[in-house]
């Protein structure tokens, strides 16, 4: 029945009726879309220019200042309520190539604008709520930490990196804590990042960072890095707690806490920390086993090096070469010349290494 309803004329007509009126439904939403997208992208044209014009008088008022030609004068710089952060972000940029009597300039200038820039941590979008804190954290000064303190726990990672990238600085080691209790937010950053930043604490975050690393409720990113961190301050104390941990953690310690303890008693540690090292010369993970060679390189003694002849046999050919360019770095190149050339992978990369060590002057 619908068939002959559809094949009938008039059904054919209805049909087609709703086909035109179906098409002409749709090109008016693209043109709509279309309206939409000009008008935004017209919109952010618009504002870009806006603020490059700003930024283009503030600049030259902003040079003059800091040279002298202009007496300092903040009022000079007519900033509106709703260009407070943007000028604070343009103070920051010169702010981070200049020091001394220019930067405190550049914290006189912001000053006035910093109540206005606080408003902005509340703000519904998160990038200015990121460069609000960037800003703070620049020119606030301590009366300006708690605020900063605060958006660590900001609904977005972004803003909570760029805190505690803010008060990751000396003058305030005291906000550690603060940054380090909140380490499991930031695990998608790069570990280095992290360990970099944490670092910029200075020694007297080192107690708290040890105490992460023995953690063993914590999650096995934070703990790498606090391992990674302490390295960079060349805690001294932390290779006691990593070799604990090599020789206590057996197969079940993780791999990026075991590569980050054996690179940490590498920097660190002494003879007294050999034996956790010398443990893990056997683990499954070419990872470990590639640490571990480092580690005996680096504080081994005479006893290592047949340990090191042997990873030269290793499976993985990136521990394998590190342990023959290790051999040879620690005056053991007697051993890989030692190594029968019957065409083995292990003794052409022996026949490498040395040449490579004759042709840079080695011996």
């Amino acid at each position: 029945m619908l068939l002959q309803a559809v094949a009938s004329p008039a059904g054919a007509t209805i049909t087609l009726r709703a086909l035109v009126i179906a098409t002409a439904v749709l090109l008016a939403m693209s043109v709509a879309f279309v309206g939409v997208t000009l008008g935004l992208r017209l919109g952010n044209v618009r504002r870009a220019r806006r603020w490059a014009s700003l930024e283009q008088r503030w600049e030259q008022d902003l040079l003059d200042t800091l040279s002298g030609e202009l007496a300092e004068d903040p009022a000079r710089f007519h900033v509106a309520p709703e260009e407070a952060l943007f000028f604070v972000g343009v103070l920051a940029r010169y702010a981070r190539r200049v020091s001394g009597g220019e930067r405190a300039l550049l914290a006189r200038l912001a000053e006035r604008n910093l109540p206005l820039v606080e408003e902005q941590l509340r703000s519904s979008v998160e990038e200015r709520r990121a460069r609000a804190v960037q800003g703070l954290a620049l020119f606030g000064g301590a009366r300006s930490e708690p605020a900063i303190v605060a958006m660590l726990d900001d609904p977005s990672s972004l803003v909570a990196m760029a805190a505690a990238s803010a008060l990751s600085r000396r003058e305030s080691a005291a906000r550690a804590d603060s940054v380090i209790a909140r380490l499991p937010r930031f695990t998608r950053w790069r570990p280095r990042v992290l360990g970099a930043m944490l670092a910029r604490f200075g020694p007297s975050a080192a107690p708290s960072l040890r105490a992460v690393l023995a953690d063993r409720s914590a999650i096995p990113e934070t703990r790498a890095v606090a391992a990674d961190a302490l390295r960079l301050l060349n805690d001294i104390e932390a290779a006691d707690v990593a070799a604990t941990l090599l020789l206590e953690g057996t197969a079940e310690l993780q791999r990026e806490i075991a590569v980050a303890c054996l690179r940490l008693i590498a920097k660190v540690g002494g003879a007294a920390h050999l034996e956790a090292a010398r443990a893990r010369a056997q683990s499954n993970d070419p990872a470990v086993r590639s640490a571990v060679v480092e580690a005996l390189a680096t504080i081994g003694d005479a006893a290592d090096a047949p340990v090191l002849l042997a990873a030269v046999d290793d499976r993985s050919p990136l521990v394998a070469a590190e342990a023959a360019h290790a051999l040879a770095r620690i005056g053991r190149g007697d051993l890989l010349a030692a190594i029968p050339d019957v065409g083995s992978t292990r003794a052409l990369l022996a026949r490498e290494v040395l040449y490579q060590r004759r042709i840079g002057g080695v011996r």
